[in-house]
Parts: structure tokens; sequence; C-alpha cells
């Protein structure tokens, strides 16, 4: 019963780092979008001073992505952060839809002016924001199921063995 308990507890912990994230992905956006209209940073910088203010694997991520474009030995800014990112891509709870938000952020980057980055990232602000809204829906059904699921299966193991 306790082993069925801690399995559902595991699968409701998974659920709520998921979530975690998924928020840090946005405020990930929010920084960018910042560090774009206002910081005026190279992406170097930009990406030391962000991951400074979120939570691994996010901060790991973008610290690295900094130290590779330091080395200047790289191929363009896109190519780092998809090869960073999914270096640690167990790191995260996401599904592959929500990676491939993920890895799409760091495609223009860098490449366009100022405007047409800025008009990229809101579009990735919008795709996350629905991405939370649809995970905040099913989230607290989901703990509930996960729940019960694991109390009845431990439940009729008990009634198996007696």
């Amino acid at each position: 019963m306790i082993a069925s308990w801690g399995y559902g507890s595991g699968l409701i912990h998974r659920l709520n780092q998921h979530q975690k994230q998924l928020f840090s992905l946005r405020e990930l956006l929010d920084l960018f979008l910042g560090e774009i209209q206002y910081g005026k940073a190279p992406l170097q910088e930009a990406c030391l001073q962000i991951g400074e203010r979120l939570p691994d694997p996010f901060r790991e991520v973008l610290h690295s992505i900094s130290e590779e474009i330091s080395k200047k030995n790289y191929q363009s800014f896109e190519w780092v952060w998809r090869e960073q990112f999914q270096l640690r891509e167990k790191e995260f709870y996401f599904t592959e839809q929500e990676m491939e938000v993920l890895l799409g952020i760091g495609k223009n980057l860098g490449y366009l002016d100022v405007d047409a980055q800025i008009r990229h990232l809101q579009l990735y602000q919008r795709e996350v924001d629905e991405l939370l809204e649809r995970m905040q829906r099913t989230a607290k059904e989901k703990k509930k199921v996960y729940r019960s699921v694991s109390l009845m299966i431990g439940a009729m193991v008990i009634l198996l063995f007696v």
C-alpha cells in the first residue's frame, strides 16, 4: 500500500515539476523580451543574466550557451541553443510539443532586427500561455486520478495477498 501511494506521489511530484518548468519557460521569454527591448545586451551576456534569474536546469543550460558563444567555435546561436537544450532534455519534464517550442525560441534570436525578434518571442509567449492554460485545466484532475488509482492498486494488491 505504501509503495503504491509513493508511486502516486511520485507522479504528482513530476506533474508539479512540469508545471513549474512551464512557468519558468514563460519567465525565460519575458526576460529575453526585456533584454532585447531595453537591455540591448549581446546574446552571450543576456544568457548569463537571464540564467541567474531562473532555476535549474534553465540556469545550467543558459550558462552553457554563454560559454559556447564565448569559445567562438559555434556555427550559429540557433545551433548552440538547440544543442545545449537537447543535451539536457532529460532534465526537463516537457512533452515533445513543449520541447519543440523551447528549441524554437533560439531560432531567430540574434538574426533579425529588434522588432522581428520581439514579434518572434511574443508568438512563443502566446504558445506557452496556451500550454500553461491546458496544463492548469488538467493538473487538478490528473492529481486526483493519480491518488485514486495508486490507492486502488495498493488495496487490490493487499486483497490478492490476503
